[in-house]
């Protein structure tokens, strides 16, 4: 709703149809504050007389990270002597998620394009599916331009690596190996790479917007690229600067299990009052 030019077209429409439907309901729970929050400038904003409004029970909880504790999939590749030779670079980069416009890989990719290009090799890997797939071609944004770039660069650059089907097992695998976990989305409800990456006690660097300050705090290195260029300039400084967030991460930070996490979203639901109706 707030920002449909990186979804599909009309799904601005059907979201609003849902949340007008919600906002009949008793409650609200929201995987972030920061969803929380928008959620109720939207209903001050466009309900404010209906029933979620006036009760005002949205409530937040936090998403667990621990992947190897939420049944997960097993298989590595057949092959890993590329991925292992990437993985034992000085310094690598790690992305996760699914490749669509929101997650701001063409950016990204751009950038790494002109660092490679000024004889740098730091690898850059790609956990992700390609996404919108139950759509036709066109439309479908950028996501069809970011393929085609991805397979470009990967038959140049043997440091790239996109891995288009990880099991869990293999993304698990990555996160313990990569240097840097790289998180570029215009917008998130949660952040869960974050999360995941500082229960792998990794150096975070992430897009300056809400949510990921909310989920990473002082943990995470931000950055407010405007631009491609900006953003490998950004890298260039930061990547060759001594950086000890994972230590701190290791000692500090508090990562949440998913068994945490559903024992205080049933928290949230059992304290919840009972309808009128």
């Amino acid at each position: 709703i707030s920002m449909p030019d990186v979804f599909p077209v009309g799904a601005n429409t059907s979201h609003t149809q849902w949340i007008r439907a919600i906002s009949g309901f008793d409650g609200a729970v929201c995987i972030s504050k920061h969803v929380a929050n928008e959620l109720r400038q939207w209903l001050a904003t466009h309900a404010p007389n209906e029933r979620l409004t006036e009760t005002g029970r949205i409530a937040s909880w936090p998403l667990g990270s621990d992947i190897t504790a939420a049944q997960p999939t097993r298989g590595l590749l057949d092959d890993m002597a590329l991925l292992d030779a990437a993985l034992s670079s000085p310094l690598s980069i790690l992305m996760v998620g699914t490749i669509e416009p929101r997650k701001a890989y063409g950016q990204v990719l751009e950038a790494m394009e002109l660092r490679w290009q000024q004889g740098d090799n730091t690898p850059l890997i790609i956990v992700g599916r390609e996404g919108w797939q139950h759509l036709p071609s066109a439309e479908r944004q950028s996501i069809l331009a970011v393929r085609h770039t991805l397979v470009r660069l990967s038959s140049e650059y043997p440091w790239l690596i996109w891995l288009s089907d990880a099991s869990d097992e293999l993304l698990n695998y990555v996160y313990a190996r990569a240097t840097h976990v790289l998180c570029a989305s215009y917008d998130e409800g949660f952040g869960l790479p974050i999360v995941e990456a500082l229960n792998h006690n990794k150096t975070v660097i992430a897009r300056d917007i809400p949510v990921f300050r909310e989920v990473g705090g002082n943990f995470v290195t931000y950055l407010s690229w405007g631009s491609p260029v900006e953003l490998a300039q950004e890298l260039e400084q930061l990547l060759n600067e001594p950086n000890d967030n994972g230590a701190q991460t290791q000692e500090n930070h508090s990562v949440t299990s998913w068994s945490e996490s559903a024992i205080q979203l049933l928290a949230i639901l059992s304290s919840a009052p009972q309808s009128d109706n």
